[in-house]
Order: structure tokens, then C-alpha cells, then sequence
């Protein structure tokens, strides 16, 4: 691949990862899911957030490098999702008594 083209690509993905954060950011502060989202289930939105930054990725990294991180993403977030759903559930559970 020619320099120009690489260059070029990693503006596109610079400017796709920029509207998708904005746009995702408009998503969760906007609509009233999205606000429900953010304020209930954080961590999916983070999940969120992060699968599509790897994604708009895709093109311009590395197949094994996308992997590694993406692994090494979903590995490091089973603390926090396992503990917010523990919390969901003791806050639900307390609150149906």
C-alpha cells in the first residue's frame, strides 16, 4: 500500500472515530433511552463505546493486533460488569424487599 493511501486511510478512521464518539455522546444525553442507559447501565454503554472504536479500527490496524485488543478488552471488563450486576441485582432485591 502506497504512503498516500495509508495516510489517507488513518484520516478516515481518524474522522469515523470522531463522529462515532460524538454522535454516540448525542445518543446517550439526547434520546431518553440513551439517558436511561447511562445512568442504569453504564457499562454497556462503555461496551459500546469501545467495540465501535475497535471496529472503525479495523482497516487501518493490524487483523492480530484487533484481536489482541479486543480480547484483551473483553478480559478486563468482567470485573466491572460482574460487579454491576451484582449491585442491579441487590438494589433490586432490597427494594422488592
Amino acid at each position: 500500500m502506497k504512503k498516500a493511501q495509508k495516510v489517507q486511510n488513518w484520516v478516515a478512521m481518524v474522522l469515523s472515530e470522531l463522529a462515532f464518539g460524538v454522535l454516540w455522546a448525542a445518543i446517550l444525553q439526547h434520546t431518553a433511552w440513551g439517558r436511561r442507559l447511562a445512568q442504569r447501565r453504564t457499562w454497556i454503554t462503555v461496551v459500546i463505546g469501545v467495540a465501535g472504536t475497535v471496529l472503525l479500527a479495523w482497516p487501518v490496524l493490524p487483523i492480530v493486533f484487533l484481536w489482541r485488543i479486543t480480547i484483551a478488552f473483553c478480559c478486563s471488563s468482567v470485573g466491572i460488569i460482574a460487579r454491576s450486576l451484582v449491585n442491579e441485582f441487590l438494589t433490586e432485591k432490597a427494594i422488592d424487599g
